[in-house]
């Protein structure tokens, strides 16, 4: 997220912010589970990195404190994680190879992508995508408590929206095998919405608890992620259906909704060279200080 190589260069950054408390208007759209029911939060936000070791020196020299998380079983990949006092995280994901992504790059080129992934769950395909993007905030996962992703699914393809069925992931860390279920949306646009994550086994084992001083810059949560859309009219009833209940804030230009001790954004994408996805996110801490992160 934060390093330089010949290929290509990234700037990134991080803003620790106080989280306003949004005016309050109701969520539109068909209904994927009664209002009410569920606490939406961001769960953790996926910044995908070429050289994991080299990144995780960085992110030590920029104040975080980042902790080994796993590798993915068949998958040659690896991630490292940045737990925070809220609950969230980010996970710094990467090739254990980066030919790797080169080949991943190479397959998209050559229209063989989707033939060569056909054996993949939904969401390894994903992240096979986003190995082949190359450097930066590519994806993020939303939670709840009590959330039931059978029923989401569901839920969601009888309105018209594309879910996979719920699949089952896991990736070995150090408090032994890590496992969970996810939803991903395959639809057109698809990396404009997140992945939906519950967890099998405690949510401990795939990211630890830690306190307001565990980062010596004093982040302590992700504040808010905005996701860019080249037609927003397009993702925010997606976003209306599964927020229901959910408070927002609606511009010309933004549409805000306010979760569990974060917000999230749908931004206008007006550079139409760069695809639908996330865009920036804030992380927050209790002063409110903004720092830069090259």
């Amino acid at each position: 997220m934060i390093r330089k190589d010949n290929s290509r260069q990234f700037l990134f950054l991080f803003c620790f912010t106080i989280l306003l408390i949004l005016p309050s208007a109701s969520a539109q759209g068909i209904n994927l589970t009664p209002a009410g029911q569920l606490d939406w939060r961001i769960d953790h936000a996926v910044v995908v990195v070429d050289d994991l070791n080299k990144s995780i020196d960085e992110f030590r020299n920029a104040g975080y404190s980042v902790t080994s998380g796993g590798e993915f079983p068949g998958a040659d990949t690896h991630n490292a994680l940045i737990p925070f006092a809220d609950g969230s995280y980010i996970e710094l994901f990467a090739p254990m190879d980066l030919s790797l992504s080169y080949q991943m790059k190479q397959l998209i080129a050559s229209g063989e992508f989707d033939k060569a992934m056909n054996d993949l769950n939904p969401l390894d395909k994903r992240f096979m995508l986003h190995l082949a993007e190359g450097p930066g905030l590519r994806d993020f996962a939303l939670s709840a408590p009590g959330i039931n992703l059978t029923d989401e699914s569901t839920s969601a393809t009888l309105s018209g929206l594309n879910f996979s069925s719920p699949v089952a992931m896991s990736r070995t860390g150090a408090r032994g095998n890590v496992s969970y279920h996810v939803i991903v949306s395959e639809f057109e646009n698809q990396m404009a919405f997140p992945f939906l994550i519950t967890d099998d086994t405690p949510r401990s084992y795939r990211v630890q608890e830690v306190n307001a001083s565990y980062h010596p810059n004093g982040a302590t949560g992700i504040g808010s992620i905005s996701v860019a859309a080249a037609d927003p009219s397009s993702v925010l009833p997606f976003y209306d259906s599964l927020l229901s209940g959910v408070s927002k804030n609606q511009t010309q230009n933004e549409t805000v909704y306010a979760l569990n001790g974060s917000s999230l954004s749908i931004l206008q994408n007006s550079d139409k060279s760069l695809k639908d996805g996330p865009a920036s996110i804030m992380i927050k801490d209790s002063d409110g200080k903004m720092i830069i992160i090259p």
